[in-house]
């Protein structure tokens, strides 16, 4: 009796061991803590991305304008920037991203708006002053490389200008008593360099993109100021400038 038994134990043992295996670790979590097991199971969906993904965006740019180098380095005869002029605003647009593996390309289609005050002194006259309110319109092409980690995304690479357009108001000012009263208007001349250069990091968690990037002038931004004065006593202030440009943009997006 017990040489029949205790096979048909050892049987029964075994045959349990066996369907406990087939349990899969994942299956013991969801009976366990299914919460937990749902919230891996989004988070582990999330990383499966598509090859081709596209979206929307749109955000705030700061800006920064400043001469090219020392800035008390002396520009012609007369005009001298004293101080940076910086200024602020919006972009919206288009993004498309071709994922492979962790490494991806970002293009991207933006439209940008800045605006921005300038303020020039006269180095020989200090009771003469330039400034300047200026609107920036631009349509922008950034194409970035980027790595992804986590949740995290780093990238970098060109931004090109499609399209610019500036309006401007300028006045020429000078002292009366304690105040700058405006006697000429001044004509404004700015290029906008065609390549910027972008690097940047990004959160990203399901479709939602949260982007903080810096951009900056691959090539030299100049203008050129020229007061509308006929008067004899003062003399042509017409200069030209290279400048220097920083940017920062804050934007939030969606990915499908």
């Amino acid at each position: 009796m017990h040489k029949i038994l205790l096979p048909l134990f050892c049987f029964l043992i075994s045959g349990f061991v066996a369907f406990g295996q087939d349990i899969s670790s994942e299956e013991l979590n969801e009976k366990i803590n299914p919460q937990r097991s749902s919230a891996h199971k989004m988070m582990h969906d999330t990383k499966k991305t598509p090859l081709i993904q596209w979206g929307v965006k749109g955000g705030l740019n700061t800006q920064s304008l400043k001469l090219w180098g020392d800035m008390q380095q002396k520009v012609g005869n007369f005009f001298i920037p004293k101080v940076s002029t910086s200024g602020a605003g919006w972009t919206v647009g288009i993004v498309g991203r071709v994922n492979l593996g962790r490494f991806n390309i970002q293009p991207e289609l933006l439209w940008w708006q800045n605006s921005y005050s300038l303020e020039l002194h006269a180095e020989n006259f200090d009771d003469i002053i330039t400034t300047g309110d200026v609107v920036h319109r631009s349509l922008e092409l950034p194409v970035v490389f980027g790595w992804k980690y986590s949740v995290f995304r780093l990238y970098l690479g060109p931004q090109f200008s499609l399209w610019n357009k500036k309006s401007y108001t300028m006045e020429h000012k000078q002292h009366s008593g304690s105040e700058l009263v405006p006697f000429e208007e001044a004509d404004l001349y700015l290029e906008s360099p065609s390549v910027r250069f972008v690097c940047g990091v990004s959160f990203e968690f399901w479709h939602v993109t949260l982007d903080i990037r810096h951009i900056n002038n691959c090539v030299r931004q100049s203008f050129r100021v020229t007061p509308l004065v006929e008067e004899e006593d003062v003399p042509n202030l017409s200069k030209r400038y290279d400048t220097f440009s920083n940017y920062w943009q804050f934007t939030l997006g969606l990915l499908f």
